[in-house]
């Protein structure tokens, strides 16, 4: 199957309505670089990038029409620079085949991308493949979101992966013990690919549920609720999250960034009581036990 890129160069400031202008055709994913190509996030997201000067780049099927969107970009951007590249399968999984390689979390979890043939079955781990969704585990904050999981009880344990993504967090879980997770994701791409990537690392159905927002079920509430999304969005989910976290239950946030954390914490404060967050490379991990 053949895709096709929209990237366009645009400044920080114009970010959102660039993004909201992607959004507004089918598009696939919405990535945002530096100049330097440095990965800030790879998901529709109101997430702030950190760079004056952005790429912002839309994955569409190859069949939309180039010049709607142009124009549309246009119309909310007029300084803005759009190229297209035309990407088949093959470029898109080798693209993900030379960046992704096996790495080990806290000591004992190992992160295998699906073409590896280098693989200790002895320790728990994970055979993933991000296809068209998002995740190898490598960014810093799924890495920490990985890290703190290593560290939790799970035996027994309902966990709910808020944004799963290509569902490394989830099937992560159940690897390392947990009962059953619940995986939700706004994007059919994801739920496919964690569908996918479940049955690589012999998950269960009844070990694993996709649902898109609208359709988890009422009755559902976590043990654990852990979300790896972006500062904005964790903000406007905090009453969601309050409902799908079992009294006593923890959450988990991530994809906030330290400038960030009393403006995700204040939201969630009345519930829950935080531990010292967690940083790395300017991201932050918010561990909080519901009271």
């Amino acid at each position: 199957m053949a895709w096709i890129q929209a990237k366009c160069t645009c400044k920080e400031k114009d970010v959102e309505l660039v993004e909201e202008a992607l959004a507004a055709f089918p598009v696939v994913s919405i990535s945002i670089k530096d100049a330097g190509d440095q990965m800030l996030v790879d998901q529709i997201s109101g997430g702030k990038p950190l760079w004056d000067t952005c790429k912002v780049e839309g994955l569409f099927a190859s069949e939309v029409n180039k010049e709607s969107i142009a124009k549309h970009l246009k119309s909310k951007v007029s300084e803005l620079e759009i190229t297209w590249t035309l990407l088949f399968e093959e470029d898109w999984s080798n693209s993900w085949k030379r960046e992704a390689q096996p790495f080990c979390c806290g000591d004992s979890l190992w992160i295998y991308p699906s073409w590896s043939n280098k693989k200790n079955l002895s320790q728990p781990h994970v055979t993933i493949d991000p296809g068209l969704a998002f995740g190898t585990g490598s960014h810093p904050t799924t890495l920490m979101c990985l890290n703190w999981l290593v560290k939790q009880r799970l035996s027994g344990k309902t966990i709910i992966d808020y944004g799963c993504g290509s569902g490394i967090l989830g099937i992560s879980a159940l690897v390392l013990g947990a009962q059953r997770v619940i995986a939700v994701d706004i994007d059919p791409l994801a739920i496919t690919e964690t569908h996918q990537n479940a049955a690589k690392n012999g998950i269960k159905k009844k070990q694993l549920f996709c649902y898109p927002p609208e359709l988890i079920p009422q009755d559902i509430q976590a043990d654990i609720l852990i979300a790896n999304i972006l500062a904005k969005p964790l903000t406007e989910l905090a009453p969601h999250f309050k409902k799908l976290t079992k009294s006593c239950g923890t959450i988990c946030l991530s994809g906030v960034l330290e400038t960030q954390i009393s403006y995700v914490q204040k939201n969630y404060e009345n519930e829950f009581e935080f531990k010292t967050p967690i940083i790395a490379e300017d991201w932050v991990l918010l561990e909080g036990k519901k009271l």
